[in-house]
């Protein structure tokens, strides 16, 4: 019969040819403030951020979500933006 494999022997250099990379969307719309409540004094600005590592494929589809969510993009926006930021 066929010869059983543990692991997948396709996969084995995969780790050779994944790109990771690390982008922080943010907007300058919506910025939160910390305020103290004792004194009502401004003391700086937060916000929500999530880290995860991705390979460069999921990371384009993450980025160009990101960027579409912070500018409103149609369906068809995203698909341009995408092609340029590929390019």
């Amino acid at each position: 019969g066929l010869p059983r494999h543990t692991k997948n022997p396709f996969l084995n250099d995969t780790n050779l040819h994944t790109k990771t990379g690390i982008r922080r969307i943010t907007t300058g719309k919506d910025r939160l403030a910390l305020v103290n409540e004792n004194t009502g004094e401004h003391v700086g600005n937060g916000g929500f951020f999530q880290a995860m590592e991705v390979d460069k494929t999921q990371f384009v589809k993450l980025y160009v979500d990101g960027v579409s969510a912070i500018e409103g993009l149609s369906s068809s926006g995203k698909k341009v933006f995408k092609i340029l930021y590929l390019a």
